[in-house]
């Protein structure tokens, strides 16, 4: 992931596509939020499964709490999305986060150490 972004959102998230080279087909995007021009995170919405993605940890979209908690241990912390639908799990000590609904992964990605942990706000939006 370098260069221009796919595209830019209203509230300044790039977007990068990842592409399949074979068919153009959108495996995922990569969405980096800024905070005071430093990366806040780096967030992956993958578009199914593919066997030559790379996941981290192992776990890809679909992967149950149980695994993650069996591999990783419990987060320490936990942030809930207002309506209950979705709740994000960040590991500190790999600076990493998964958000899960229905129990299973959705989303995954990194986040700078320096503005801890992600946590859903108010209105629903990281």
């Amino acid at each position: 992931m370098k260069g221009e972004p796919t595209s830019k959102s209203l509230d300044g998230v790039w977007i990068y596509d990842v592409k399949d080279s074979s068919n153009n087909q959108t495996l995922g995007t990569y969405h980096v939020r800024f905070r005071d021009g430093k990366v806040r995170y780096v967030l992956y919405v993958p578009g199914g499964y593919h066997s030559d993605k790379e996941y981290p940890f192992g776990f890809s979209d679909g992967t149950k709490l149980a695994l993650i908690e069996g591999r990783l241990g419990k987060s320490p912390n936990i942030s809930e999305k207002p309506d209950g639908n979705a709740r994000l799990y960040s590991y500190p000590e790999y600076n990493a986060f998964f958000g899960l609904g229905k129990g299973m992964v959705e989303i995954y990605g990194m986040y700078d150490p320096a503005t801890g942990p992600l946590k859903f706000a108010t209105n629903s939006s990281l």
